[in-house]
């Protein structure tokens, strides 16, 4: 992204008429672009002031160029950050190795270090496959054995569960919600603030190359390209009003069912819902 669509995408949120406002950077990995971050929490933090209004910082990183610059600015800032982090080192390595095909694990623990050090408020988020549905509380305890003190299992999404599959996952959320109040960690997932299903969200993103899209179709990786095509929405730099995009969770329903009730991607979709209805309901 280059920092003039960064810049535009910041001028089209704090033109909105909400007071409070929140501005997400990820990707991709948003620290290999930090110049460009840098120049959008600046002229987001001068609009803010501007027009009386709050702005909060999230970053979504693979944890991997949290070196101490940017944990500096990072903290700042004032930024809240979400690190992916699978769990245990096996885990990791076999859903995120480095571009090389190499191990990121100690360098991964290196960065949420310095994150931890430097006092940032951070969560860790771990995704669970289909075929590992059995073990998330596995995760959760593994990563509480780090110190890690804010934990979010993720299910795989754009990904079909079956039931069983998720009768699992949920009978192993279970467990590590016993494990979360044994060692007074929180697990995210039982919080207000993690919303579901998550295929339902309302949030906008801003692509690279400036166009807007609705954050359900994003969930839906398998589908990517055909996504572009279906929920795009507006481009940054001559959309109107910030609020004429919102949509509710019900909007969000019409638009998937209308794009994928029917076809191979139907199956996901119910069962992406259905897995995030039964963690809603377990709140």
């Amino acid at each position: 992204m280059t920092p003039q669509v960064a810049e535009a995408g910041v001028r089209w949120l704090m033109g909105s008429l909400r007071r409070d406002v929140e501005l997400q950077f990820f990707g991709g990995e948003p620290l290999l672009a930090l110049p460009v971050v840098r120049r959008a929490v600046a002229l987001a933090e001068t609009s803010a002031r501007n027009a009386g209004k709050t702005v909060r910082f999230l970053l979504t990183t693979n944890g991997l160029a949290l070196d101490a610059e940017a944990v500096s600015f990072l903290r700042a800032h004032r930024f809240h950050v979400e690190v992916s982090c699978d769990g245990t080192m096996s885990a990791q390595d076999a859903q995120r190795p480095t571009a090389k095909g190499t191990s990121s694990w100690l360098q991964l623990r290196s960065g949420v270090e310095r994150l931890r050090r430097a006092g940032v408020p951070y969560q860790v988020i771990a995704v669970v496959m289909p075929e590992d549905a059995a073990r998330a509380d596995e995760r959760v305890a593994a990563l509480a054995a780090m110190g890690h003190r804010r934990i979010q299992i993720n299910y795989a999404l754009g990904r079909p569960w079956t039931g069983a599959q998720s009768g699992a996952l949920r009978e192993s959320m279970d467990r590590a919600a016993i494990i979360a109040g044994r060692l007074g960690v929180e697990l995210v997932n039982l919080t207000v603030k993690r919303r579901e299903p998550v295929v339902l969200n309302s949030e906008l993103t801003v692509d690279c190359d400036g166009t807007v899209y609705r954050e359900t179709g994003v969930c839906l990786e398998e589908d990517f390209q055909e996504m572009k095509r279906r929920f795009r929405v507006a481009d940054v730099r001559h959309a109107g009003l910030f609020e004429t995009y919102g949509a509710t969770p019900f909007d969000n329903f019409a638009i998937l069912a209308s794009a994928y009730g029917r076809g191979a991607m139907r199956r996901t979709l119910l069962s992406n819902l259905e897995l995030g209805r039964s963690f809603a309901e377990a709140k």
